[in-house]
């Protein structure tokens, strides 16, 4: 090998280092920057069911389409604070975040009222006991105008005073 040839090996090894610390680099902070695109897919998480809870203790699950447990309630009282903590497909908890998501409920049933307040926040309800009897409601979660999850019926029995 002559002396120009080494020289030209130089040379190319070194342009390829250059080219291997410059991709190098551009990978790292590739996978290090916070991509906003990705940072939102993330916090519009896709509902497919929801924990109903009291106090900690889960009165209503709703996963792959069925309804388990109900909510009891004395005519003339309410319960207690419920709180809605909706499941992605993963499994995991979560509750949406900015202020274009809501919680709406619907009912037709005149033995309870539903009952959300501001002062409660915006995931959590309580449910009225008005006449003996047993009646359904479903849950929605609004993003802006729009559904993005519809429950199915929910069941809620008002137990009559006792003495």
């Amino acid at each position: 090998m002559n002396h120009n040839n080494s020289i030209y090996l130089i040379l190319y090894f070194m342009k390829f280092l250059k080219n291997l610390a410059l991709l190098l680099v551009t990978l790292s902070l590739s996978l290090t920057c916070d991509n906003h695109a990705d940072h939102s897919d993330s916090d519009h998480s896709e509902p497919v069911g929801f924990f109903l809870r009291e106090s900690g203790t889960t009165l209503v699950t709703y996963e792959s389409g069925i309804v388990t447990g109900d909510i009891n309630v004395v005519s003339g009282n309410s319960t207690g604070l419920i709180s809605v903590a909706f499941i992605n497909a993963e499994g995991y908890e979560f509750t949406p975040v900015g202020d274009e998501y809501s919680l709406k409920l619907e009912t037709s049933s005149t033995s309870f009222e539903l009952k959300q307040q501001d002062v409660d926040g915006k995931w959590n309800f309580q449910i009225a006991g008005k006449a003996t009897g047993t009646g359904t409601f479903i849950l929605k979660l609004y993003h802006g105008e729009h559904s993005d999850f519809l429950s199915k019926d929910i069941t809620v029995t008002v137990a009559g005073a006792v003495n």
